[in-house]
């Protein structure tokens, strides 16, 4: 079920590297099954019905969501090139990017509880070992190393993600980085107990529905909308302020850049916008209207 989000991750993905987006959209009908086949082994006619709710969801989003995403970014280029933004513009712009996740996750739900509803019990296993195992691979990456590298390392990781906006960082803002990751301190193992959290309550959905699409639906979609239902509440909290925290690194980022990386980050998001119209099914004046927040 979690591949099902990489409709929308694969897409972010390819705005913080050099993946184009053109071409990675092109690609999703192949790239979602065999990013699906790295957690359950689908049988033919599971495969054939994938491939059906593909082409389905597919084509919905190019008509319906890529103008949306297309007239935001073009909201966005005007302000970026216009500021001044501070951290409130930042949260409500990633209040904006979760109202597209919610909208995008509730047709989702119904898609994934056609698929796992057709599950068998040793796939159901198959999936859940897998996840399992990804959880203690990122163990090793995110959790089990020194603490001094794994706060550098998330520095570096954001430095690199911004730098497909910003271009090359100057030294004061790798510094205004490295500070923002030192202060947050380290989440991960916390992330990922909740994670567990997470999946416990998706086989405890399987379980109740007896696989049954119109039984499994609705609990898929309260996990694929708003998957953090499931996080402790002190973890709540606790993301609460790296949000925070982080609204406000984007804003101080933004506020030291010199004029090429404020043109490089106006000409991203328009450039991102343009992407968006072509790849539209739909003109981009029929497309329903939305104002971001």
């Amino acid at each position: 079920m979690m591949i099902w989000r990489a409709l929308l991750v694969l897409l972010l993905a390819s705005t913080l590297s050099g993946c184009g987006v053109r071409i990675l959209y092109h690609q999703l009908d192949w790239l979602i099954p065999w990013q699906l086949q790295d957690y359950v082994t689908l049988d033919s006619s599971q495969r054939i019905e994938l491939e059906v709710l593909l082409e389905e969801r597919l084509d919905w989003h190019c008509q319906t969501q890529l103008p949306r995403y297309a007239e935001w970014l073009r909201t966005v280029e005007n302000d970026l090139r216009n500021g001044p933004l501070d951290a409130e513009w930042f949260a409500e712009r990633a209040e904006d990017a979760n109202l597209f996740w919610t909208e995008l996750m509730r047709p989702l739900s119904h898609d994934a509880a056609a698929i796992l509803g057709q599950a068998s019990d040793t796939q159901i296993d198959e999936l859940f070992g897998n996840l399992d195992a990804r959880t203690r691979e990122q163990m090793e990456v995110f959790v089990n190393r020194e603490d001094p590298v794994l706060i550098q390392e998330r520095a570096e990781r954001l430095e690199r993600r911004l730098r497909r906006w910003f271009g090359r960082m100057t030294a004061e803002q790798r510094v205004r980085i490295l500070a923002w990751s030192e202060d947050l301190g380290l989440f991960a193992h916390e992330w990922l107990d909740n994670r567990g959290r997470w999946q416990a309550q998706l086989r405890h959905a399987l379980d109740e529905a007896d696989r049954r699409p119109e039984s499994l639906q609705p609990a898929l979609e309260r996990l694929m909308v708003d998957p953090q239902q499931a996080w402790a509440p002190d973890s709540l909290e606790r993301l609460e302020r790296h949000r925070n925290a982080t609204w406000l690194l984007l804003a101080d980022l933004y506020q030291m850049s010199p004029p090429r990386q404020r043109d490089r980050l106006s000409n991203r998001a328009g450039s991102l916008a343009r992407d968006f119209e072509r790849l539209s099914c739909a003109p981009l004046e029929q497309a329903p209207a939305r104002q971001p927040r």
